[in-house]
């Protein structure tokens, strides 16, 4: 979903199709009807704007950077269970670190406990926001899930 924007233009389409019937149907004198009308269109897109400088981005150099060395943590481990990226620190942003893992585990053919999604399941956001050994206990236990079968890299 890398333009998401692209996705709500569509819908946008559709909803100033609806405000021109509505328009139509509200203003059956037309004097007043194209103003009101091109007012909300403005609105419309200064809602939809995006300013590009405060967007959360970086190279995907970057990105490979820090893949690349932790599917070789990875490979060292030798196991083919369920993997648990806990790093020891962060010094980025806790989403880049959650991506990396699910992106190492992706290339690599495993499942991951890590992962990037806009919302979170229910005891899953403390591990999100701190992957650890406390909190991920806590996400398996609240899913039933085994503890034998995930691996943690650090």
């Amino acid at each position: 979903m890398r333009a998401l924007q692209r996705v709500i233009n569509i819908e946008l389409l559709f909803y100033a199709i609806a405000s021109a019937f509505c328009f139509d149907l509200l203003f059956k004198d037309k004097k007043y009807a194209s103003v009101v009308f091109a007012v909300c269109v403005v609105f419309i897109v200064l809602d939809n704007y995006v300013k590009p400088d405060y967007r959360h981005r970086h190279e995907v150099s970057e990105s490979k950077g820090r893949v690349g060395p932790l599917i070789e943590k990875i490979k060292m481990t030798g196991s083919r269970k369920v993997l648990s990226y806990e790093p020891d620190s962060v010094d980025s942003n806790i989403n880049d670190f959650q991506l990396d893992a699910m992106l190492a585990a992706q290339s690599l053919g495993l499942r991951t406990l890590n992962g990037y999604s806009a919302t979170s399941p229910e005891n899953y956001s403390n591990y999100w926001q701190y992957p650890n050994e406390g909190h991920r206990m806590k996400w398996l236990n609240a899913k039933n899930l085994s503890m034998d079968s995930v691996f943690v890299v650090k």
